[in-house]
């Protein structure tokens, strides 16, 4: 808790050029402690941000400048299509998933990432799930009607991305509840590569 609130401190003067993206940043991080994903990505390499708002790109473009981040590169693209490479270290999949209407889709992705990384390496994911009677309903009606209207939005339980994520060759070694307080239901999930 400490090094999350560490870590909260030193990242928030970096979003400080806009109210609404302070906001949404402290949200953000009050829904997913980062902490976990920090100790698992690599410190060095390339840091690819795609996108399909270049609002949201534009945001993360300053806050890289802000914070001396040098080897980020921002995208507008398709994460079904994007050319990954073959010396990936680690993929952070967060919020996208269930933005991928076709179950059958989202599969394809995780196929690609799994076809990529190499024995050993981690993809983590963060998602709203459907395992909370309140809370995953909750999310859905958010993300159709408030976040993303008129968009499609195709969520899973915790088992079922467990279990897609076994099938494609990971072993998953953390599920975590991202926040108790939170009004959204999302998990956490570290899957290493077998």
């Amino acid at each position: 808790m400490v090094k999350d609130l560490k870590n909260f401190f030193a990242l928030l003067p970096l979003y400080w050029f806009d109210v609404r993206t302070v906001l949404y940043f402290c949200a953000r991080w009050f829904i997913t402690s980062h902490t976990l994903i920090e100790t698992i990505l690599p410190r060095r390499g390339i840091i690819i941000d795609l996108d399909f708002d270049e609002r949201r790109l534009a945001k993360a473009r300053r806050a890289a400048l802000r914070g001396k981040i040098t080897n980020a590169t921002f995208h507008i693209a398709d994460a079904l299509t994007y050319p990954l490479s073959d010396d990936i270290e680690a993929i952070v999949v967060y919020d996208v998933l269930h933005h991928i209407s076709e179950r059958a889709d989202q599969e394809f992705l995780i196929k690609r990432i799994a076809n990529k990384l190499l024995p050993g390496r981690f993809l983590i994911i963060r998602e709203p799930v459907n395992d909370d009677r309140i809370k995953g309903p909750l999310n859905s009606i958010a993300d159709r009607y408030l976040f993303y209207p008129g968009t499609a939005i195709a969520m899973r339980t915790v088992a079922e991305w467990t279990r897609l994520l076994k099938k494609n060759g990971f072993s998953v070694t953390a599920v975590r509840r991202t926040n108790h307080l939170s009004p959204f239901s999302a998990r956490l999930l570290v899957a290493q590569k077998r």
